[in-house]
């Protein structure tokens, strides 16, 4: 029978014997395929390097959307009115401006292509002088001082709710108006009716404020099933850093982050291929 002073001897043994047992067989295991990063303009110049290779891994490609049929893809640009663009405005978003000849250029691209282009304006609904009927937001994000002009300012009809007059809408444009952050959250605007009725299946989202607006109605649109992606420089927040961080946030968990180039040339592989009614995906 063994004496007690040997059993913490044995003991030891049997760990030290159990470690190299661990070690030989992880060391037998095949190895972990290298993630290799895009260049940095195919991550469109936005997206970390930790966030790429995140994505990469957990499903294979960056981009989800190799081919965007134009005849079912809808530009949906999100408010883009005086009140957020014009210098000194309600609730300006300087970088905004900086995104107006992307959106012009985007959109001429899309209709060149057969696609549609729908404007998103927001609007109060007005119960009174300074007052909305948005109770949740009034009450809480917007302090007195500041409340009857931005209520006023994006009021139906009035300059701060109009279009920028630098955007280039045509006639054929749809322009719709919400009255919520997303423009596909149920009574805010008849975008889901129109996307549907025209058998529209994707979304290309461009405006302000990616983090807010743009972000809402791109996860919105990915619940309800329809292909989103943000067009990153189409879009702005009030810093470079929330409009980043944005993008990353709906890359990873919502939808496709691309750059207008990129945009197109899915367009142009989606009009080249007549058979494909939605956007083919990229990931096997």
């Amino acid at each position: 029978m063994a004496s007690t002073s040997s059993l913490p001897l044995a003991s030891a043994s049997i760990a030290a014997a159990l470690l190299v047992y661990l070690l030989l067989s992880r060391s037998r295991r095949a190895p972990i395929a290298p993630i290799v990063l895009p260049p940095k303009e195919a991550a469109n110049g936005v997206l970390r390097d930790f966030v790429v290779e995140r994505v990469l891994r957990r499903r294979g490609a960056l981009h989800i959307f190799e081919t965007l049929p134009p005849k079912h893809t809808a530009l949906v640009i999100i408010d883009m009115q005086h009140t957020f663009l014009d210098a000194g405005a309600a609730v300006e978003v300087p970088l905004a401006r900086g995104t107006v000849g992307n959106i012009n250029a985007l959109a001429r691209a899309v209709r060149e292509r057969g696609g549609r282009v729908i404007w998103i304006a927001h609007a109060n609904t007005v119960l009174g002088a300074g007052d909305n009927d948005w109770a949740a937001f009034r009450c809480h994000f917007v302090s007195g001082v500041h409340r009857k002009r931005y209520v006023e300012s994006l009021s139906p009809g009035a300059r701060g709710q109009r279009i920028w007059s630098e955007l280039m809408v045509d006639k054929a444009d749809i322009v719709l108006q919400k009255n919520r952050y997303s423009a596909l959250i149920g009574g805010s605007s008849q975008l889901e009716r129109v996307l549907r009725s025209a058998d529209l299946t994707t979304v290309l989202l461009a405006g302000c404020k990616t983090d807010v607006c743009v972000e809402s109605t791109g996860r919105d649109a990915m619940m309800l099933d329809f292909g989103a992606v943000i067009v990153e420089d189409c879009c702005a927040a009030l810093t470079h850093e929330e409009h980043r961080d944005a993008c990353e946030t709906f890359v990873q968990q919502f939808g496709d982050v691309m750059s207008s180039a990129e945009v197109v040339a899915a367009l142009d592989r989606g009009a080249a291929d007549c058979s494909v009614t939605r956007p083919r995906s990229a990931i096997a």
